[in-house]
């Protein structure tokens, strides 16, 4: 054998010791990742429920329910009941977010009920939008469901997603520092994290009156409640917006992005719609951005966009009756980001108005 022959035999061998090192280390690093827990354990104590666990523990509920449920779904009851003394996980997070978490009790904490007793407790996190009042409508309500979908056998409603959106939506306002009206209540149901939300009739419009049959009535008792808020704050807060939110239906095929309507005569309203839109649009580019977001901002003469006093905007979740729309609907996590989206919309307006 040549010494050409024999040096390159050498470095082969060497070549391939390399290689095999190199290939432990990666499987032994890919080890150590697997064998990280993204979870810890937690023992349930008498009266437990998910929230007061994730609050014990320094974690948003708003953002850490759904994990919990999916990290414990074989120990968890018939409506999230927890089970005193199991061993359940609960979700790891940084530092960073701990430190946050906590920092956070230090803050004002208000009560409401509306938003039911899973989510009364609001922590004001800043004062973005200190001098701000907002309306919120959520669509039908009371003897009119809205719009109607049968999904797995199970009735669906328009009403009770867009109520459920416009709650979330306003406990986002409130932790900015906003003064928030919910106009459509329901004394019952606050904020529910389950996919399917049971229909009822006992909403009422602010501050507590039955809500007629007739569509017309309603929409009139609606707009007078707004008016008259609205005349009453108008010394008091420099910017005020009245949002108004509805799940449409169109056929099974049609699948709908998130999109705006504004009265026509109202420049405040439209350019309202338009920064919303314009945060909703940069949103889907950044998470997903071969989607591709088609929501527009069209001019309409709505009765609770041309009878009422402050700039408003009437806003259409989806498409009730298309399969993609609905995920967007059902999911809570996907109710939540709609309302949080919607307020960084809201600031994003703020800023250029300030009026």
């Amino acid at each position: 054998m040549s010494k050409h022959q024999t040096t390159l035999k050498y470095s082969m061998i060497n070549t391939n010791k390399n290689i095999i090192l190199f290939t432990v280390f990666l499987l032994f690093i890919s080890s150590i990742a697997l064998g990280q827990k993204s979870y810890k354990y937690i023992i349930a104590k008498e009266g437990d429920g998910i929230i007061k666990i994730l609050k014990r523990n320094h974690l948003d509920p708003i953002k850490y329910k759904s994990q919990f449920i999916a990290l414990n779904e074989k120990k968890i009851g018939k409506d999230h009941h927890i089970y005193a003394g199991l061993k359940y996980k609960i979700p790891i997070v940084s530092k960073s977010a701990t430190t946050k978490a906590k920092a956070s009790t230090n803050r004002t904490v208000r009560r409401y009920s509306i938003f039911g007793s899973e989510y009364d407790t609001v922590s004001i996190m800043n004062q973005h939008l200190k001098g701000c009042a907002f309306y919120l409508v959520s669509g039908h309500g009371g003897p009119d469901p809205g719009a109607i979908e049968m999904i797995d056998k199970k009735m669906i409603t328009e009403d009770e997603y867009a109520y459920d959106v416009t709650l979330r939506l306003g406990r986002e306002l409130i932790k900015e520092g906003a003064t928030v009206y919910i106009i459509t209540r329901d004394p019952k149901d606050g904020i529910r994290d389950d996919k399917f939300l049971i229909n009822n009739t006992k909403e009422v419009c602010y501050p507590n009156k039955k809500i007629p049959r007739s569509q017309k009535q309603r929409l009139r008792q609606r707009t007078k409640a707004v008016n008259n808020l609205y005349k009453k704050n108008k010394k008091k807060f420099q910017y005020q917006r009245l949002l108004v939110m509805h799940v449409d239906a169109h056929l099974v095929s049609s699948e709908i992005d998130l999109f705006f309507y504004y009265f026509k005569n109202s420049s405040k309203g439209k350019k309202t719609a338009y920064n919303m839109r314009e945060i909703i649009r940069r949103k889907y580019e950044y998470y997903q951005p071969h989607r591709g977001y088609k929501g527009k901002v069209v001019p309409r003469d709505l009765h609770m966009l041309s009878m009422t006093d402050p700039p408003a905007v009437f806003i259409e979740l989806g498409n009730i009756k298309n399969r993609r729309d609905q995920k967007r609907l059902l999911q809570p996590r996907n109710r939540q980001l709609i309302a949080e989206w919607m307020v960084e919309g809201i600031k994003y307006d703020y800023k250029k108005q300030k009026r």
